[in-house]
């Protein structure tokens, strides 16, 4: 009488278990693309392999960013500077950053970087 108790016991305690709908899970996925439904955005480092960069195009743009990112910093800190002055200086440093990046490589790596960036803002958009 025991044994059937058991078995009756296990069996509802399973139902739940067999109610449950597995999910698939798309592991290709980025946890923002996955909660925003959105296509992320490029990494830097991706960007880089993309356009098959060598060392000293990869030292020269760290470089470059380095220098850049205290630039911007200084521009943004500035209490001397008021909204409009600051936005123009930082205008002014983006444009000297693609002439530099444009010294930095080569005329179809420049190119495909530019339809990386073209194809990431139309991702951006949608």
């Amino acid at each position: 009488m025991k044994i059937p108790v058991f078995l009756i016991l296990f069996g509802l305690w399973l139902l739940p278990v067999q109610a449950q709908v597995p999910r698939v899970i798309d592991s290709k996925k980025s946890v923002t693309e996955k909660l925003s439904g959105r296509t992320p955005k490029m990494n830097r480092r991706e960007v880089w392999h993309k356009l098959n960069l060598s060392r000293v195009q990869q030292r020269q743009l760290k470089q470059m960013r380095t220098e850049n990112k205290a630039r911007r910093e200084t521009i943004e800190n500035d209490p001397g500077l008021d909204g409009e002055q600051k936005k123009l200086q930082l205008a002014g440093l983006k444009q000297e950053q693609v002439k530099k990046l444009q010294e930095i490589l080569t005329p179809g790596q420049f190119a495909e970087l530019k339809r990386l960036m073209a194809e990431s803002r139309s991702k951006e958009g949608n």
